[in-house]
């Protein structure tokens, strides 16, 4: 008899404990079979399903920033993590969305977290002739207002604190020489597309052309867990005209690029965590955090 109890309780899953997950938090949005919460600020995810179930989480921290100051390196782009499953329970979760960082030194995005995991924000652009700021991805490092030493200032460290994968690169180092104001070098990118600072679309700022650190791309932006088309229905509608065009085909967490007045710049995009360009007075930009789980779960 135990063969045929064991085929019965395989074909009419007797054996098996099926879950209905759901909860609230941020803007929801449903696509296919599984759930999507959108989190563009600071909030509280609570499942409302009485026995645990499996979520995967995004989690994008605000972006570095740059300074209108001359020779200040561009902004890193914050961290970025994809949690691929955590169990969660009938409770509340606080979800923290980081902020971009304000054109003051150090010029540092916020952090932003969910579920005990947690991304940092992007390094600062260093300041004339140091160092750029170490962070989710590291800021770029500052150019030279004078014809001497000491000169360019170097990268800022990506992926600081550690985390595997890596959440982020290092930024751009400013050129050794230049008789020009403005070299700093362009904020590093995540690890998905974009490579840490270097020579070329990286971030080195070089002469002759001083000051033109351009800024590390973003990440992919095709998904299959986190689709851009479906996490943008989840964006607030004034946000979303210009927050889709940009993130659709660059991917979350740019580098800022960094440069003299006649580099072009970009101002800051709400939930993109990207670095912020040199010459603009609001800094980077702010972070994510979305959620993801199959609706029928086992």
């Amino acid at each position: 008899m135990a063969p045929i109890l064991t085929n019965l309780t395989s074909h009419f899953g007797f054996g098996s404990k099926q879950v209905i997950a759901s909860g609230t938090g941020g803007n929801r949005v449903i696509s296919d079979d599984y759930v999507y919460h959108v989190f563009t600020g600071t909030g509280t995810f609570i499942p409302t399903s009485r026995a645990p179930f499996s979520v995967e989480c995004l989690i994008i921290a605000g972006g570095g920033a740059s300074s209108p100051s001359a020779s200040v390196g561009g902004g890193g782009a914050g961290g970025y993590r994809s949690i691929t499953s955590t169990a969660v329970i009938n409770t509340r979760y606080t979800i923290t969305v980081g902020g971009g960082g304000p054109t003051t030194a150090p010029r540092g995005g916020t952090a932003s977290s969910a579920f005990g995991f947690t991304s940092a924000g992007g390094g600062g652009g260093g300041a004339a002739k140091t160092v750029g700021n170490s962070g989710g991805s590291g800021g770029g490092g500052g150019g030279m207002t004078t014809n001497a030493p000491p000169f360019g200032g170097g990268a800022g460290s990506g992926n600081t604190p550690p985390t595997t994968p890596p959440q982020g690169n290092p930024g751009g180092p400013a050129s050794g020489y230049s008789i020009a104001p403005g070299t700093g070098g362009g904020g590093g990118s995540i690890i998905a597309s974009g490579g840490p600072g270097g020579p070329g679309p990286g971030g080195t700022s070089t002469y002759p052309s001083p000051g033109k650190g351009v800024g590390a791309p973003g990440g992919h932006p095709a998904s299959e867990t986190f689709p851009v088309p479906v996490i943008g229905s989840g964006i607030p509608a004034p946000l979303y005209p210009t927050w889709f065009p940009n993130v659709s085909p660059e991917g979350f967490c740019r580098g800022g690029h960094s440069g003299p007045r006649t580099t072009p710049t970009r101002a800051p995009i709400a939930n993109t965590g990207y670095g912020g360009d040199w010459s603009q007075a609001t800094g980077g930009s702010s972070g994510i955090v979305v959620i993801r789980y199959k609706i029928n779960q086992y």
